[in-house]
């Protein structure tokens, strides 16, 4: 009899512990198990599940063989990923939700190719920047790299913006600043916020966004 009452102690106790993960994330968080969360570390999995943003290194392989790191943001919202993609190509809102921004401006649209200008405010300094933007549908991804011909306070920047299904209800976003060189001495909390330091505080404001139907705002 003890030993039957241990076994219902500890199914439980496991039971209450995936209902805490749940309510931190506002909602359901799908599939515990999901394949998709095996390329995070289990800190960061159970951060995600948690309703928290991540951030996590990435290491590729430049042509000459020669390991080069950039830095990625990622968090799980609670909407399907069609819904995610099309709340977040209302480009022009943008700076409405993430953090700094203080403008975010389509100039040309041509299909699936967007140029646009944008403004972070770091009180100290005004960042502005012009992105040329391809959105790729088939693969809820959205690419952006410095227009050079256009007003730029840095040189050269590029990465993307990827919505990846994990379920029905759920999507993993992932965001990656693959390339920053600013090409002039700023201050250096600027550039680490760029390339690293607010990737993740960025996604968070996405996810905000999005699982409010477009309508949250930063400050609120």
């Amino acid at each position: 009899m003890k030993s039957y009452n241990y076994s219902c102690f500890l199914i439980g106790l496991i039971l209450l512990s995936g209902a805490g993960l749940a309510r931190a994330g506002d909602s359901a968080p799908g599939p515990f198990t999901s394949p998709v969360l095996s390329q995070f570390s289990p800190a960061n999995a159970k951060k995600l599940l948690a309703g928290e943003a991540v951030f996590e290194p990435v290491i590729t392989k430049r042509p000459d063989g020669k390991d080069e790191g950039h830095g990625r943001g990622a968090v799980l919202i609670h909407r399907p990923v069609e819904e995610c993609f099309r709340i977040f190509l209302d480009l022009d809102k943008q700076y409405l939700y993430i953090p700094k921004m203080t403008v975010s401006r389509v100039l040309e649209r041509n299909g699936n190719r967007v140029r646009m200008y944008k403004e972070l405010d770091f009180l100290v300094a005004v960042v502005k920047y012009t992105l040329i933007v391809t959105i790729v549908p088939e693969d809820h991804r959205v690419d952006f790299i410095t227009d050079p011909t256009g007003k730029n306070s840095y040189k050269l920047s590029a990465g993307f913006f990827r919505f990846e299904k994990v379920d029905e209800k759920t999507t993993l976003l992932f965001y990656e600043m693959t390339r920053l060189e600013m090409g002039f001495k700023v201050p250096g909390f600027i550039k680490t916020y760029l390339s690293a330091r607010d990737l993740p505080k960025i996604v968070l404001n996405i996810k905000k966004r999005i699982e409010s139907g477009g309508t949250w705002v930063k400050g609120q």
